[in-house]
């Protein structure tokens, strides 16, 4: 009985001891607003702005054509035979089909180019967050961009230290 009485008393400060855990600290930032500050310090936002207007410039060229093309069907006498209409019904589709479908590819290539331009800014605000985490002790950051938490403490929102450790203004 002597001997029980330890090892159950051991037992249980085990069993107590994994169960109780240090409280973890968690942290939070304002991802956009750093991301929306590092566009515009490296001008991001203004190659973005560019390569859209260059994409629009080639939609406004195939339509321009389109509509030139089509113009000369408005222009006529009124003189068509069947195959003349079975012929320009055929080029108007196929009008319609390279506008729909440079449409889609311009689309691509603009989300691509967004990507390909923010990536690297959105990988080296997450190490820094992950950096000032550390040196802190947070166990968690969050993104409070898109949340919808009602009250925080100040003291754990980490994005003016990650914007100065970015030497984002």
């Amino acid at each position: 009985m002597k001997t029980l009485k330890p090892l159950i008393i051991m037992i249980v400060v085990i069993l107590f001891a994994n169960q109780t855990k240090a409280q973890q600290r968690i942290g939070f930032i304002f991802l956009d607003s750093i991301n929306n500050a590092m566009q515009r310090q490296l001008g991001v936002a203004a190659s973005i702005k560019q390569y859209e207007q260059k994409l629009t410039e080639q939609l406004n060229l195939i339509s321009q054509r389109f509509v030139d093309e089509t113009g000369s069907i408005h222009g006529t006498d009124g003189m068509w035979t069947k195959h003349d209409l079975s012929k320009e019904d055929s080029l108007l589709k196929e009008r319609q089909e390279e506008i729909r479908s440079f449409s889609f590819k311009a689309q691509k290539m603009l989300r691509e180019k967004v990507l390909e331009l923010t990536k690297p800014i959105v990988d080296s605000i997450v190490n820094a967050t992950k950096k000032i985490a550390r040196a802190r002790g947070y166990d968690y950051v969050m993104n409070m961009s898109n949340q919808n938490i009602l009250t925080f403490n100040k003291a754990d929102d980490l994005t003016v230290a990650v914007k100065e450790l970015l030497n984002v203004h």
